[in-house]
């Protein structure tokens, strides 16, 4: 996604832009004030990118594993940790907004978005599902109908959007 998201910024051949915003469609729900929010850590500076995350339900340190080549399970993060609550924050990238450094976008983009200097945006939890089925797009839209009662502002960026009338730069 890294490399579309670069070959699109360099199709405008040279125009300048502070940043680069992308509101992934397979994780829709977020309002005005989560875009802002993004944009305005990336402004502190210093990120080559900025992306929304949730706060972790689980944590790598404490509470999930994986499997290991001895054919047993172990935790992600090796530690030394008791109880959960003496574990570091952890975050779950949501998917749902990135803002990218033009500079980033112009080098060659040889590792992974993670080995960047990140920043992250914080929404709330009950914003996260991806969109990766029939049944998860289904879903969404009951979702949608039923936060957009309790958040307006939920409804706000596709209202923009709409009354762009297809002005919005991809």
């Amino acid at each position: 996604k890294d490399e579309v998201i670069r070959d699109t910024f360099l199709s405008f051949g040279g125009r300048r832009f502070d940043a680069v915003v992308d509101l992934d469609i397979t994780s829709p729900l977020r309002g005005v004030r989560d875009i802002e929010n993004a944009i305005d850590v990336f402004a502190g500076g210093g990120c080559d990118v900025v992306f929304s995350v949730v706060e972790a339900r689980r944590s790598p340190y404490f509470n999930m594993v994986e499997s290991k080549p001895d054919g047993f399970y172990h935790k992600i993060c090796m530690s030394d940790f008791t109880a959960r609550q003496q574990a570091p924050k952890s975050y779950e990238m949501n998917a749902s907004i990135y803002v990218y450094s033009p500079a980033m976008l112009t080098g060659a983009l040889d590792k992974t978005l993670l080995e960047y200097n990140c920043g992250i945006s914080l929404m709330d939890d009950y914003l996260v599902l991806d969109i990766d089925s029939e049944e998860d797009f289904e879903m969404m839209k009951y979702l949608y109908a039923y936060y957009r009662e309790k958040d307006p502002e939920l409804d706000s960026v596709y209202k923009t959007a709409k009354e762009m009338n297809g002005d919005v730069l991809l």
